[in-house]
């Protein structure tokens, strides 16, 4: 018979290893699986704007997150081998069982009308994970300066629901955002409501090209983002913990970034520092390690 004390200590080791056990099994598993494909059914697709849909599809099962780092992309492909990146605006830490992707739609775009064309029930092929050459890690920045366009707004978003949702996460948030028009400003709803919730934390500034709307805008909107417009609104770079990140087309993330930015492909991943950075922001005075472009 045991003694009692061997006793405790038996149902010690029990119990800690039953802890152990329930922390491994509710875990979440990741789907992604680096040379592996996955094959996810279209849940919802709903048109966010005139030619930009949100896809949500089903992971493998309630349990399953894709495990991606912050910002991540994975690539989906076609039957004829087409493939492109996109980015979640879900994260892992907030979404299981799903994931949902903002894409445009161009007429012109074997991948973007197949995904267009895609029904609930029918499977989408994937692949992944893909890192961006920046990942977020609480602490690295204080001060977080965003300038996005487009569908460029998805990295932005998975950052901004990154730190807004760590409550020992005091990083500040200022993102430029540039659409073609007001009825075009993508994630506007989840936008206006992380300001409202975060106001100390999160501000939001639309820059909108073109003003044409059907709805006025609530307030006036600058027309671009220019050097007058950065510097009032991001983060200096003599201030201690900048980092600015910019994502959108190649001819915006050019303007911003230089000559240089996107060279190197999507699948490169490298410091901030090793990237030579141009443009505007380069005549601003922020340096190689403070810009990096997604």
């Amino acid at each position: 018979m045991l003694s009692r004390r061997a006793a405790l200590a038996s149902l010690g080791v029990g119990a800690g290893l039953a802890a152990l056990w329930h922390r491994r099994s509710t875990s979440p598993s990741t789907a992604l699986r680096p040379g592996h494909s996955l094959f996810c059914p279209l849940l919802s697709r709903r048109w966010e704007t005139a030619d930009t849909l949100r896809l949500t599809f089903a992971l493998p099962s309630a349990s399953h997150v894709l495990g991606l780092p912050v910002p991540g992309h994975l690539v989906a492909i076609d039957p004829a081998m087409v493939y492109r990146p996109y980015t979640p605006i879900t994260i892992d830490s907030l979404a299981s069982g799903h994931f949902e992707l903002l894409v445009r739609h161009y007429p012109r775009g074997e991948l973007s009308s197949r995904l267009a064309r895609l029904a609930p029930g029918d499977a989408a092929h994937f692949r992944g994970p893909v890192a961006a050459r920046y990942e977020y890690e609480r602490g690295r920045a204080r001060q977080l300066g965003l300038v996005a366009a487009g569908t460029g707004i998805a990295p932005m978003w998975q950052l901004i629901q990154a730190v807004t949702s760590d409550p020992d996460d005091h990083t500040t948030i200022t993102l430029l955002y540039a659409s073609r028009t007001a009825d075009g400003i993508l994630l506007k709803a989840e936008l206006d409501a992380a300001v409202q919730q975060f106001p100390e934390q999160l501000s939001v500034v639309h820059v909108v090209s073109d003003g044409a709307s059907s709805a006025p805008a609530s307030s006036p909107c600058p027309t671009r983002i220019d050097a007058a417009l950065l510097q009032r609104h991001m983060p200096p770079p003599e201030a201690d913990g900048t980092t600015v990140l910019v994502c959108g087309p190649e001819g915006f993330v050019r303007s911003l970034c230089g000559p240089a930015a996107r060279d190197g492909g999507e699948n490169r991943r490298a410091n901030v520092a090793s990237a030579e950075l141009g443009g505007m922001l380069k005549e601003l005075g922020y340096s190689d390690n403070q810009v990096c472009w997604l």
